[in-house]
C-alpha cells in the first residue's frame, strides 16, 4: 500500500532507470539486432529483470506504475521470503522483528520502487536460501540461477549457502550439495540464451556473454570520475557506505531519498559485533549467527578487496542485499531484550526493557517518515489532488 500510494510521484526516471527503462521499451518495441544496436551497455547485465520490467510496462503501459510494479511486486515477495527465512534460523519472534524492520528500511523500500535489476536478484537469492534450508536443493540451484540471470551478482548467495552448509551442516549430504551446485550451473547455463533471445531476437553465447559481463564490470574505474560525476550519481567506495546515510537523488522533476533508515543505520556495525557475540556464547543464536554473518561477508565485505583490487566503482545499492544481514541481526536483539523483560523479577525493569523496545521501534520508523522520501511524496500527490 505505501509503495502504490507514492508509486507515480516521480514522473521521470530516478537513479538507473534511465537505462533499464528505455531497454525494456526496446524489448517490446523493437525485439531484434536494434535492441542491442540502440542500447550500446544492453548486454552488460543479464536480461530476465529487464524481461520483467518490460512486461510491467506491456501490461500498466509506459509510465511510472508499468516501469516500477514488477519492482514493487518482488520487493514484497523478499520481505515475505525473508520473514520465511528467519522463522527457520531464530524463530518466529525475531521473523517478526526483523521483517518489521525490513518494512520500514528506507534503502529497501526505496529501490524496491524503482525499475532496477538489484531487487529481482536479491529476491531469487532469499528463495534460494530458503528452498537450501528446506533441503529442495533442485529448487534452491534454480533459484541460484535465476538470481544470477537477473543480475550477476545475484550469484554471490553460493558464497552464503556453501559458508552455511559447511559450518551449520557439517558438511553433511555432499551429494545434495553437489546437486544444487551442478543444477544451477546448468540451469543458467541453459535458460540465459533463451532469455536472451526472448529479448533480443537473437541467439547468444552464453560463455561468452559471461565474459563479456565480467569485462565490462571493470569499464566504470571510479579513479576516472571526477568528484562531481561520484557526487551526482552516488558512486563510492564499499567502506564508505557505513560512514553515511546515502544520498538523495536529485535528477528527473522530483527528488527521492536512497538513504538507509538512521535508527538501522546506526546499528550496522554493532549489529555484526553482537552477531559474531553471539556465535560465540549462545549455542541456540549459532544458526542466526553463522547465516548473518555469512550473509553479511559475502554480500559486503566481498566487495572491499573487489575495490581495491579493481577500483571498480560502486553505488550505495551494491548495499542493498546487505540490509537482510542488519535486519536479522536487531531484530534478534530485539526479540531477546523483549524476552529477557518477561524473565524480570522486577517490575520496573520488565517496564524499563519493554519501554525500551518499544520506544526504539517508534523512533524507527518516525526516522523512516522522516529521512525517506514518503511523506513528502505522499503530501505531494495528496496536495495535487486536491488542487486539481
Amino acid at each position: 500500500i505505501m509503495h502504490l500510494l507514492i508509486l507515480g510521484y516521480s514522473h521521470s526516471y530516478l537513479a538507473d532507470e534511465g537505462y533499464y527503462v528505455p531497454q525494456a521499451l526496446s524489448i517490446i518495441h523493437e525485439r531484434g539486432p536494434r535492441v542491442i544496436e540502440d542500447n550500446p551497455s544492453f548486454l552488460h547485465h543479464p536480461c530476465l529483470a529487464r524481461l520483467f520490467i518490460a512486461g510491467g510496462i506491456a501490461v500498466f503501459g509506459d509510465n511510472p506504475w508499468g516501469w516500477r510494479i514488477p519492482s514493487v511486486i518482488f520487493g514484497i515477495a523478499g520481505v515475505v521470503l525473508f520473514y520465511f527465512i528467519c522463522r527457520k534460523v531464530a524463530g518466529k519472534r525475531t521473523a517478526v522483528a526483523g521483517s518489521f524492520l525490513l518494512v520500514f528500511e528506507n534503502l529497501t523500500f526505496a529501490y524496491s520502487g524503482v525499475a532496477m535489476l538489484d531487487v529481482f536478484a536479491l529476491t531469487f537469492m532469499l528463495a534460494s536460501f530458503l528452498f537450501f534450508l528446506d533441503k529442495r536443493y533442485l529448487l534452491s540451484g534454480t533459484a541460484l540461477a535465476l538470481a544470477g540471470l537477473c543480475k550477476i551478482t545475484g550469484l554471490l548467495v553460493v558464497l552464503v549457502i556453501l559458508g552455511y552448509w559447511y559450518l551449520e551442516r557439517k558438511r553433511s549430504e555432499p551429494r545434495k550439495i553437489g546437486l544444487l551446485l551442478v543444477s544451477s550451473s546448468v540451469v543458467f547455463i541453459a535458460l540465459m540464451p533463451l532469455v536472451d533471445f526472448a529479448a533480443t531476437a537473437q541467439w547468444l553465447d552464453p560463455f561468452e556473454r559471461v565474459y563479456d559481463m565480467l569485462i565490462n564490470a571493470q569499464s566504470i574505474r571510479y579513479s576516472d570520475a571526477s568528484p562531481e560525476m561520484r557526487a551526482g550519481t552516488g558512486m563510492s567506495r564499499p567502506w564508505e557506505w557505513l560512514l553515511g546515510l546515502g544520498f538523495v537523488w536529485k535528477g528527473g522533476d522530483k527528488p527521492v531519498s536512497f538513504s538507509f533508515t538512521p535508527m538501522l543505520f546506526i546499528l550496522i556495525v554493532p549489529s555484526v559485533v553482537y552477531m559474531g557475540f553471539e556465535w560465540f556464547t549462545n549455542s541456540k543464536a549459532k544458526r542466526m549467527a553463522v547465516f548473518g554473518l555469512l550473509w553479511f561477508a559475502a554480500t559486503y565485505l566481498v566487495w572491499i578487496p573487489v575495490a581495491l583490487i579493481t577500483d571498480r566503482a560502486m553505488y550505495n545499492y551494491y548495499f542493498l542485499p546487505t540490509v537482510i544481514a542488519v535486519c536479522l541481526a536487531v531484530g534478534f536483539g530485539i526479540q531477546r531484550v523483549w524476552q529477557m523483560s518477561v524473565k524480570a523479577k522486577e517490575k520496573h525493569t520488565r517496564w524499563l526493557l519493554k519501554g525500551g523496545v518499544i520506544t526504539y521501534l517508534v523512533l524507527y520508523v518516525l526516522s523512516f517518515l522522516a529521512f525517506s522520501t514518503f511523506m513528502r511524496a505522499l503530501n505531494d500527490l495528496t496536495s495535487g489532488g486536491a488542487s486539481a
